[in-house]
């Protein structure tokens, strides 16, 4: 059997891809050194990769069950290790340009091909949490964290 899709359904198809790209924001500013991946994604809003493969993303996600920073922090911290095997190694209380609270998690682990690193900025604004990455092995990691502190602090929900 053969189906089609009528010229409405394609209209209305195509109609609703253009108005959810039209409401794309970036939400941080692309370092300097990174380029700015056009299709960042499934789960990512945005998404840049450095020459070194450092990757920095932006999500975000219903904040379900209802919590504040702390809370969600504590979660990524001791409850919720973000990838198998990552280890727990820091946080800091960080703020947006615009004053925005969050928190910087680090987590590093070590694989076959060496040490790696990810960096989490978490922040709570309403209805969502924005989970902000930034990973890769860790020597490049920690060459750009001058860049990837920029970027957090330029994160606008």
């Amino acid at each position: 059997m053969k189906r089609t899709m009528s010229k409405a359904t394609i209209a209305a198809t195509l109609l609703a891809a253009l108005a959810a790209g039209a409401g794309c924001k970036q939400h941080v500013k692309t370092p300097a050194e990174f380029a700015k991946m056009e299709n960042p994604g499934y789960g990512f809003e945005f998404r840049a990769i450095s020459p070194d493969e450092v990757v920095i993303g932006v999500q975000r996600k219903p904040n379900e069950p209802k919590g504040d920073l702390e809370f969600w922090t504590s979660v990524w911290k001791d409850k919720y290790p973000p990838i198998k095997d990552y280890q727990f190694v820091e946080t800091k209380d960080i703020k947006t340009a615009k004053g925005l609270p969050g928190s910087w998690l680090v987590f590093s682990s070590e694989e076959e091909d060496g040490m790696f690193r990810l960096v989490i900025g978490l922040f709570v604004v309403k209805k969502n949490i924005w989970i902000l990455t930034a990973g890769g092995k860790e020597e490049a990691v920690k060459s750009h964290e001058g860049d990837i502190e920029a970027a957090f602090e330029s994160f606008k929900p």
